[in-house]
């Protein structure tokens, strides 16, 4: 994986985190009733949850891993 790719995600983890308060701040502003705040919100905490497990468990990953199946025949040679 390259260094850029691991940024791009730590970016996008950034904004997403930054994306929570600002609807919980902006959300009474832009008329929405507390009840479509929390689910916003909930969304958000969970997208965010799963972007920043993805990017913790594929952190060294470099493309040659022993999951990688280049020929597809299932077969690994073991």
């Amino acid at each position: 994986m390259k260094a850029h790719d691991r940024r791009g995600n730590k970016l996008i983890l950034g904004l997403l985190a930054g994306l929570i308060p600002a609807i919980i701040l902006f959300g009474h502003f832009l008329g929405l009733s507390q009840a479509w705040i929390v689910v916003i919100v909930i969304v958000a905490a969970l997208v965010w949850g799963w972007l920043a497990v993805w990017t913790h468990a594929n952190a060294r990953a470099d493309g040659t891993e022993w999951w990688q199946d280049d020929s597809a025949s299932g077969w690994r040679g073991y």
